[in-house]
């Protein structure tokens, strides 16, 4: 009796052992068609313009499959690195953040048709002056044109995102922008390419910096003619405002 009893435990164990390792075996299957065991990944909460600084609460984790993971991805125990640092892409939320995403990251080369966004184009303008060194990519600005007469001067498209200075488009870049003038990226749809374009055949164009913040656009904003430079001048000038007043006379005072 004491036999049999025994002889059932072991069965008993002997089943439990077998679906332990049954059940072991289907997971690492499961595992294995699913592509891995789970990594931990660095991603983005929210879109993240390009040349935005990142915080911490800008970001999440996201558990991956180990066979989709590659070594550009930033990883959870890296996360602190990227807190301060600005992007060098624009990432939309959830994006998976790679170390070419950000400033000084590893493998920091970008290929400047990567930052195009869909439906836009890059268009190269030549620009006398590249406010001494400070432009960067990631910045966004406004396009003045002034017709090669001199007789006016309007603003031409606004608020148009900078993708590279002086050909590169890396954020931290030192030295990425001339003292005086060079050559800067800047991303607008196929209309307004087409416009720069011809504007580059009849005049000047320079560029007017925006706050990053500042994304409104003003309407039917008119154009400046030199009459008008004149006038505002004779407002301001000192001089010709004092040569306007009228005489005071003076009045001796009598002994």
């Amino acid at each position: 009796m004491a036999n049999r009893k025994i002889l059932i435990i072991l069965s008993v164990a002997s089943g439990l052992g077998a679906a332990a390792l049954g059940q072991i075996y289907l997971s690492r299957l499961e595992e294995d068609v699913a592509g891995g065991a789970k990594v931990q990944l660095v991603s983005t909460v929210r879109d993240l313009p390009l040349g935005a600084v990142i915080s911490k609460t800008d970001l999440a984790l996201q558990r991956v499959p180990s066979s989709y993971v590659s070594r550009r991805q930033v990883r959870a125990s890296d996360t602190e690195k990227l807190i301060g640092v600005r992007t060098n892409a624009a990432l939309k939320g959830g994006d998976l953040i790679q170390w070419t995403d950000v400033a000084g990251g590893q493998e920091t080369a970008r290929s400047l048709a990567g930052l195009v966004q869909k439906g836009m184009r890059a268009l190269n303008v030549a620009s006398e002056q590249l406010f001494d060194g400070l432009l960067r990519p990631g910045d966004r600005v406004d396009l003045l044109y002034t017709s090669h007469s001199g007789a006016e001067t309007a603003t031409l498209l606004q608020n148009l995102l900078v993708l590279a200075v002086n050909g590169t488009t890396e954020v931290e870049a030192q030295g990425n922008s001339a003292r005086g003038g060079g050559s800067v990226v800047l991303s607008m749809t196929v209309e307004q390419a087409q416009t720069v374009t011809q504007a580059e055949q009849g005049g000047t164009l320079r560029l007017s910096l925006r706050n990053a913040d500042d994304i409104t656009l003003l309407d039917k904003l008119p154009s400046t003619t030199q009459g008008e430079v004149q006038q505002a001048k004779e407002r301001t000038d000192w001089a010709v405002a004092v040569k306007k007043q009228p005489e005071v006379p003076v009045i001796e005072r009598v002994q």
